[in-house]
């Protein structure tokens, strides 16, 4: 079992490995970056909701239209009783304005799960 300071030491390494790779690739561009902010989110996520709880991490959609972190929490019976939609930030990035609503918000999250179930 993970104790908060293993947690924590472990955010530290995925936090130090990206720094790293940004101080030695000199990564300017933004999708590269959404990319590893995306991998690590959902790295982070995936092992604290599954120490916190009976979630599973569903592979998200990548791409600039995607969600970036999906996770179900199953009850006990196995069904799915919670969705929980993450979306990874870059430095000062905030949540944005789309033509389907604001990023995370119902139209927006809706569209995005539509389309994911196809």
């Amino acid at each position: 079992m993970s104790t908060p300071r293993m947690v924590s030491a472990q955010r530290m390494m995925y936090f130090s490995i990206a720094v790293v790779i940004i101080l030695i690739f000199g990564l300017n561009n933004n999708a590269l970056k959404g990319i590893i902010g995306e991998s690590l989110m959902n790295k982070v996520l995936s092992e604290e909701l599954r120490r916190t709880g009976n979630w599973s991490n569903i592979t998200p959609r990548f791409g600039p239209q995607g969600i970036d972190g999906l996770f179900v929490n199953y009850s006990k019976m196995g069904t799915p009783k919670s969705l929980l939609i993450a979306e990874a930030k870059y430095n000062k990035s905030n949540l944005n304005m789309t033509k389907d609503g604001i990023q995370l918000g119902s139209r927006w999250s809706a569209k995005r799960l539509r389309a994911y179930s196809k």
